[in-house]
């Protein structure tokens, strides 16, 4: 289990009833797990810490589409003491769980889950973004705030199932950022718009199709020096961090006229990225 369970800066932070990346108000009773920005739980009345063993096995479980074996969680989380000693920790864990979090943690003939009634954001996260990806986003979906911060699941672990998960996780988001931005500017929505697309630059600055979305954004609203200004700033990073220059498709985003007008970006022709 990688060490880092056990520092409980990492390993849990407090929350309240309040989502703020929804705007909902969960009412008493109401219980919620969080494993985007870092690890929370709270249990419809208050936060309750989930350090150590006790969050890397619920994580675990949280992060499975389907139960989790005993045997199979208690090999992943401490496959290098041996199974003897992998499934005791696993009991103990269990019990103390049993005692902080009651009914947090479902067991089923040797197959653990989250409590149904338990709403985990990363599930919540991943329907949002399958939606705006398949073009099914409701009204609500297009309110809804997310931070760069946010996408990321469980920051500063590196477990191996941890790290397979926040990548997907991160890929799928990035692309339903971005699917919000363009569905925020055919709504009109400018404003929401550019700061969806900023926030997938700022997730990952070296995007393209971030840079591309965000000066889209801003020829729908007819501000070509903005999405000049946004194209040049890309180049700029392109040329500075990797010495390349941006697709061709990239490049011919913003009119020629503009172009003409304010000058070419400089690239570097001989290492441009054809599409």
């Amino acid at each position: 289990m990688d060490e880092r369970w056990h520092h409980d800066v990492i390993g849990h932070r407090d929350i309240g009833p309040h989502d703020e990346s929804t705007g909902q108000w969960y009412p008493p009773g109401v219980r919620r797990l969080d494993l985007l920005g870092g690890l929370a739980y709270w249990d419809g009345r208050g936060s309750v810490p989930l350090h150590g063993s006790a969050g890397a096995v619920v994580a675990l479980i949280a992060l499975s589409p389907a139960p989790v074996e005993r045997t199979v969680a208690a090999g992943t989380i401490w496959g290098e003491v041996g199974e003897s000693r992998a499934n005791g920790n696993l009991r103990s864990t269990l019990w103390r769980l049993r005692k902080t979090a009651e009914g947090l943690v479902d067991e089923d003939h040797g197959r653990l889950a989250i409590d149904h009634d338990v709403s985990i954001d990363h599930r919540d996260v991943a329907a949002w973004s399958d939606r705006l990806i398949r073009g099914d986003a409701t009204d609500a979906d297009l309110d809804r705030r997310i931070s760069p911060v946010d996408m990321e699941l469980l920051p500063g672990h590196y477990d191996d199932w941890v790290v397979f998960e926040r990548e997907r996780l991160r890929q799928r988001l990035l692309h339903a950022v971005e699917a919000l931005a363009l569905a925020q500017a055919r709504r009109g929505r400018y404003g929401d718009a550019i700061e969806s697309a900023m926030v997938a630059i700022a997730a990952d600055p070296m995007r393209e199709s971030a840079h591309k979305v965000a000066v889209q954004c801003h020829l729908a609203e007819h501000n070509v020096v903005e999405a000049y200004r946004e194209q040049h700033a890309y180049v700029e990073i392109m040329d500075r961090e990797l010495g390349i220059a941006p697709s061709d498709e990239f490049m011919r985003l913003v009119p020629s006229a503009v172009v003409e007008t304010l000058g070419q970006p400089r690239v570097d022709v001989g290492h441009r990225v054809s599409h």
